[in-house]
């Protein structure tokens, strides 16, 4: 019987051209797509017919949180990946000139409260992407190192890093390639930005959480950046269970810290304005301005912030920020 439980060792297998293509997900979002990659691959066969289960307890248990709340989480990304889709960069068959074909990533959702799962039934556009992988172009990773990064700009870097690591040589990357992978186009024109909230945030979670070592330099043209060559180095000492062991270790010792004042107005603001969010914290009667300031007040300490932490991920916290 096969076991379809995920654990963190599972490994998640996709086409090095879904690596590559341009999508704009959450982190909690990429996590349920990966976790149905991995139950997929599980299964016998899957086709456009097949419904892909997606359990409460394995996210929770991947990303640190409890049953009840996973679930209020997968169900709150899931229903915005009904709208999502990934654009892969190929030569259209019928001029045979370059295009991008946009594809959606599920046909349908089902949610079973009472069961905690949420299931999902792939494209059949995408289902390639994951389950044949015959040529070998594909990049294979364990899920529990992405389940631990809070970043998406960790999480795609990560991935891009595997994809070249077998090369064991320096890997570049254009800068305008990054923005549009990332869909930063039209953000962060200062470069120095763009590496302190973008590059140095990404490696400095990969580095602490995962089982890469990545150092980099910008390439100039004349001054101008043009792009990052990165140097990864894989340590085959470290096992993804050991990390999470120790990270849990630290994480119980350490006092949790609270935002700033500024920090807090901003994700109060935010949260007191998220209707799922408001439907379960929200005091009964309170009217909007109260529960802000009341969040506020609450997101000035660190238990709050882990309280809430699943929903302020949604809205760009990082953990390492704070």
């Amino acid at each position: 019987m096969v076991d379809l439980k995920t654990r963190n060792s599972d490994l998640v297998v996709t086409s090095n051209k879904y690596v590559e293509a341009v999508y704009a997900f959450t982190p909690n979002e990429e996590k349920i797509i990966f976790c149905a990659i991995v139950a997929a691959r599980k299964l016998t066969s899957v086709d456009q017919d097949t419904f892909v289960d997606v359990f409460a307890s394995d996210f929770g248990s991947l990303v640190g949180i409890e049953n009840r709340e996973a679930y209020r989480a997968l169900r709150r990304a899931a229903a915005k990946l009904k709208t999502r889709f990934v654009i892969f960069d190929e030569i259209d068959p019928v001029s045979g000139k370059q295009s991008q074909l946009e594809i959606p990533l599920f046909t349908a959702l089902r949610y079973v409260p009472d069961a905690g799962v949420i299931r999902l039934r792939f494209t059949k556009e995408i289902i390639p992407h994951f389950m044949q992988l015959i040529n070998g172009n594909f990049t294979q990773h364990e899920i529990g190192y992405l389940s631990k990064l809070s970043s998406i700009y960790s999480i795609r870097l990560y991935r891009f890093f595997h994809k070249e690591l077998w090369k064991n040589k320096p890997f570049y990357m254009e800068l305008d390639f990054l923005k549009e992978i990332f869909q930063l186009e039209n953000k962060y024109p200062n470069v120095k930005d763009f590496r302190l909230r973008v590059i140095d945030t990404a490696l400095k979670e990969i580095n602490e959480s995962t089982d890469l070592t990545v150092s980099y330099e910008p390439v100039r043209q004349v001054r101008k950046v043009i792009g990052f060559t990165f140097h990864m180095q894989k340590n085959p000492s470290v096992l993804v269970d050991q990390i999470f062991a120790e990270r849990l270790v630290t994480q119980a010792t350490e006092p949790k810290k609270g935002m700033t004042d500024k920090q807090a107005t901003v994700f109060a603001n935010k949260l007191a304005n998220d209707l799922v969010f408001g439907s379960e914290f929200a005091a009964i009667g309170e009217e909007n301005y109260q529960f802000c300031q009341r969040l506020k007040q609450e997101l000035m300490q660190g238990e709050y912030v882990e309280k809430y932490k699943i929903y302020l991920m949604q809205y760009g916290f990082l953990s390492t920020s704070f």
